[in-house]
């Protein structure tokens, strides 16, 4: 069952009073909503992350899974103006990941290829993911021809880079080699009035990203008191 924006408000300022003892500054509707979207956005981030940034993890235990179960979209690329040949490796093509509906993060990758060894015909594959900084490491040219089944794909700025080995002779042209995105969508923006699709449960985790991130917002002691104490829990 999902919670309307309005409850919570009131459910931050609950939480911060308690929080506070009553001792500490006030926030506006309007101001607690910049605290609460910033919140959802975080929690979507560490959902998928974990604590770093890296090859998404949401996946890792199905709590994640269902707390972000609402956000995983797909998004295929099936024309041949879908797909952009990138100049500084050989054999390389990218498509705008920006260009899916509130693009967040990508998740996974598949691609239909062609191959000459082992052979196979416009099959699905999925992708690995890899850093850009090693993208370098998987580049063919006349002197490296690489041996890699699963193609690599990683993200610069807006576009996602796949990448492909020498061996790999057909691959997203828009007509029978196409591409599949699993993507993680930004939350709505929260607003008083109108509906969120956020479980109770979940809404009960974002407030309390809000009501820390407003407690070090007013250089409250407390705040960084309660972050040390949690850090410890963390560690035991």
């Amino acid at each position: 069952m999902s919670v309307a924006t309005s409850t919570m408000i009131t459910w931050f300022n609950q939480y911060y009073d308690k929080e506070t003892n009553l001792s500490a500054p006030g926030y506006e509707d309007s101001e607690i909503l910049v605290f609460l979207n910033n919140a959802q956005r975080t929690f979507v981030k560490d959902r998928v992350f974990g604590k770093g940034f890296g090859k998404p993890a949401f996946e890792d235990n199905q709590k994640r899974v269902a707390d972000l179960m609402h956000l995983v979209q797909y998004q295929s690329y099936t024309n041949p103006s879908d797909f952009h040949s990138y100049p500084g490796l050989a054999k390389c093509k990218y498509f705008s990941a920006a260009s899916a509906d509130r693009f967040g993060y990508i998740v996974s990758v598949e691609v239909q290829v062609t191959r000459s060894y082992p052979v196979v015909t416009a099959e699905w594959i999925s992708c690995d993911f890899i850093r850009n900084i090693d993208a370098g490491k998987f580049d063919v040219t006349t002197f490296n021809k690489p041996f890699f089944i699963h193609p690599k794909y990683f993200v610069l700025s807006s576009q996602c880079m796949v990448m492909f080995d020498a061996y790999t002779t057909a691959y997203m042209n828009g007509t029978t080699h196409d591409v599949r995105m699993r993507y993680i969508k930004d939350p709505e923006t929260l607003v008083v009035g109108v509906g969120n699709t956020w479980p109770e449960k979940v809404v009960q985790e974002i407030v309390n990203i809000a009501v820390r991130e407003a407690m070090q917002v007013s250089q409250d002691q407390r705040f960084e008191t309660k972050i040390i104490e949690e850090e410890q829990i963390k560690t035991q």
